[in-house]
């Protein structure tokens, strides 16, 4: 796991813990304020998949824990949750 996938697991499992939720705009944007980039060096941009990329391989690669929190923590703009297990 890279450093983005761990501090976006980190991230997800903080949240989930809490009960909170953060919409994939707002992840776009937190990892863009922070330095992160998208595998091709550019920024992540709200219109485009990278974003749900990241999450998906994320979901992917992890453990149990991680997919569980990634699923609980990351939501749409509506609130619906983006990753049903």
């Amino acid at each position: 796991m890279d450093k983005k996938q761990k501090y976006v697991s980190e991230l997800a499992k903080f949240l989930s813990e809490r009960d909170m939720t953060m919409s994939a705009n707002e992840l776009v944007n937190h990892l863009n304020r922070n330095g992160f980039k998208t595998t091709n060096g550019n920024d992540y941009q709200t219109d485009k998949r990278g974003i749900f990329k990241l999450l998906g391989n994320l979901f992917k690669k992890g453990d149990k824990s991680t997919q569980d929190a990634v699923t609980k923590a990351f939501v749409k703009e509506d609130g619906t949750y983006a990753y049903d297990d």
